[in-house]
């Protein structure tokens, strides 16, 4: 559990992805990072692999009487490209929810930060022949930016057709950035990665949090901000975004909590002369 004022934080791990490098990352170098190897490794970078040890997960927040869940992950019985992700099935995800109390149709909330595959899966389960949501009893904020940048798209993909379209319309709220979901609950736009991705900030009794979706994929990214992943649709955009991101945490005193950081809750990030030095926090509890 993170606890940022009287809000509650937790993480609801999916699975652990652990992609190469090369195909995440093309520009970086791993050589660079040598320095940085004694923080970075095991649990960020594998460097005689060359893989990148990211976490997929949701987070729960509850906060005002309100259960929000933000990003969905990857979902079951899925048609996908990644075989890992393909069809899957019986991955006890929905039981890890409930562990914590929070069963779908307890779930006020969901945010869906950006239309990716990793991030909308459970938006959606195959129940009595159709794509049915999960979280019956709850409104889904999705940014109104990628939905049309979806529909934009000659041949959207697959996982916008059954994680986002098959939602019924009058469950979703497209959103506009700058969305306040409650007192201290916003959503701030941080284009680069997609077009219209968010990140939740949250401001509670004076502390400070960014649940900044994949703004920062690995922690490595703090002491070269300026590599930007090879999913990004504007890796120039998403580099702005990053560095001012960062700059705004130590401004504000304000955790980072990427999408997909292992091991870890959230990262403090500090100065030293011209470098962002990360300093990791974990959950408690």
């Amino acid at each position: 559990m993170l606890q940022i004022g009287d809000c509650r934080i937790v993480s609801v791990l999916e699975q652990e992805f652990e992609p190469r490098v090369d195909f995440l990352f093309p520009e970086l170098n791993l050589a660079s990072l040598a320095a940085e190897q004694s923080w970075l490794e095991p649990s960020h970078l594998d460097f005689p692999s060359g893989v990148v040890r990211l976490a997929i997960q949701s987070f729960i927040v509850k906060v005002d009487g309100l259960t929000i869940v933000v990003d969905t992950g990857i979902g079951e019985e899925k048609p996908r490209h990644r075989p890992e992700w393909h069809q899957r099935k019986n991955t006890g995800f929905l039981d890890s929810l409930g562990e914590h109390g929070d069963a779908p149709e307890r779930v006020d909330l969901v945010v869906c930060t950006h239309i990716h595959v990793d991030h909308v899966g459970w938006n959606t389960r195959w129940m009595d022949g159709s794509w049915q949501p999960t979280f019956p009893n709850a409104r889904y904020l999705i940014p109104l930016i990628e939905r049309d940048h979806m529909r934009a798209q000659a041949e959207p993909p697959s996982y916008y057709a059954d994680s986002v379209a098959t939602l019924p319309e009058g469950m979703v709220d497209w959103v506009q950035p700058h969305h306040e979901i409650c007192p201290g609950l916003t959503l701030v736009p941080l284009p680069g990665h997609s077009p219209g991705m968010v990140g939740l900030r949250i401001e509670r009794d004076g502390k400070k949090a960014m649940l900044c979706s994949d703004a920062l994929h690995s922690p490595f990214q703090l002491r070269l901000p300026e590599v930007s992943s090879s999913l990004c649709s504007d890796a120039g955009l998403a580099r702005t975004t990053r560095h001012a991101l960062l700059s705004e945490c130590i401004a504000e005193d304000m955790l980072l909590v990427p999408a997909h950081l292992r091991e870890h809750a959230a990262i403090r990030v500090h100065r030293d002369g011209h470098v962002f030095q990360p300093e990791f926090v974990d959950f408690v509890g």
